[in-house]
């Protein structure tokens, strides 16, 4: 059993066995997990595919020869959508598709809450690898920033150079190596007032979920991709892309701090609501016949110390059955 606090890419999730039920999140063409599904599908099964990157043109010419492909091995297949933009999409391409946001499959009890009294070292947390769609150089004016990165240029001792990739946010302190330990990822954000998502196109993006679920704000841009979703008057802020406004959003945030509880309680509500839909669907339309109840497929599916990870489909050689031990239907 793999412990995972969230669902990850290109990794497949059977969460059912009769029929058999799979999630999983494709990268863009998605060849290799699919070539990896394939061997495991039958007729009547069904494939959940949680979307990755915000539902463009290009995406959905993939998606739509994905489900014409799948639907003629008799495999029901349904796009996860993370807002209701990409729900209109898919369904102007006669795409089967659900408002399922990939933020309910989240661990909200790996996140400890953050004290309203902590010490904030920086005035924002940014999470973002050196790539242009991050836009870090919308954070040019933050006086204090930490950006946690990756795929970073390197200096000559093989460390991170974030000045090399964006000299605008010189002044900043970032990580010299990769970070993947989740406590330490945690302990930064919690040194923040804020958090910040500064993309004006990407995915869901977990980190702004992450840092509400510890109860800190974020201070956003407007975005397609669906990490609005759980942004509410309370626990964000959504300005201009330009960085003076992002500068006095992070501002305001560090002379009024939300109550952090508050913060996480406000995300978690939208969670719970995602979850319960999602829940009323699998157990009304998928195990319909097996006569699983929503508070039983909510709870098979939602209520664990390791996450989604307990469903991963490691591969045909090993035993990859819903059933053992975690697959039986649970009284609520």
């Amino acid at each position: 059993m793999v412990a995972q606090h969230r669902l990850v890419s290109d990794h497949i999730y059977k969460v059912f066995d009769e029929p058999g039920v799979y999630i999983f999140k494709a990268s863009f063409e998605g060849k290799d997990v699919m070539a990896r599904l394939v061997n495991h599908l039958k007729p009547g099964d069904w494939c959940f595919e949680s979307l990755m990157w915000f539902f463009n043109w290009e995406i959905a010419k993939i998606r739509f020869r994905r489900w014409r492909s799948l639907h003629a091995m008799g495999v029901n297949y349904i796009v996860m959508a993370n807002s209701l933009e990409e729900v209109w999409r898919c369904r102007a391409l006669g795409i089967p598709v659900l408002l399922m946001p990939q933020g309910q499959f989240i661990n909200e009890q790996v996140f400890t809450l953050a004290n309203e009294d902590r010490d904030c070292r920086y005035d924002a947390f940014y999470a973002a690898q050196a790539v242009a769609f991050k836009r870090l150089h919308l954070a040019e004016y933050i006086k204090k920033l930490y950006v946690l990165t990756y795929a970073c240029p390197e200096n000559s001792l093989g460390e991170y150079d974030l000045r090399q990739f964006e000299p605008k946010v010189k002044h900043a302190d970032w990580n010299k190596r990769y970070i993947s330990d989740l406590q330490e990822i945690t302990s930064l954000m919690q040194k923040s007032h804020c958090i910040l998502a500064l993309s004006k196109v990407e995915g869901a993006m977990w980190a702004s979920l992450e840092g509400l679920l510890c109860g800190i704000p974020v201070v956003s841009t407007r975005s397609q991709g669906g990490r609005a979703r759980y942004f509410t008057t309370e626990n964000s802020r959504i300005v201009p892309s330009n960085p003076k406004a992002i500068a006095q959003a992070v501002e305001y945030y560090k002379y009024h701090t939300p109550d952090p509880q508050r913060v996480r309680d406000s995300a978690l509500e939208k969670i719970f609501i995602d979850r319960k839909n999602t829940s009323k669907y699998f157990a009304s339309k998928v195990l319909r016949k097996q006569g699983w109840s929503t508070c039983q497929v909510e709870h098979h599916l939602f209520h664990s110390k390791t996450g989604i990870g307990k469903f991963l489909l490691k591969g045909p050689d090993q035993d990859n059955s819903a059933s053992t031990n975690h697959n039986r239907k649970t009284s609520a």
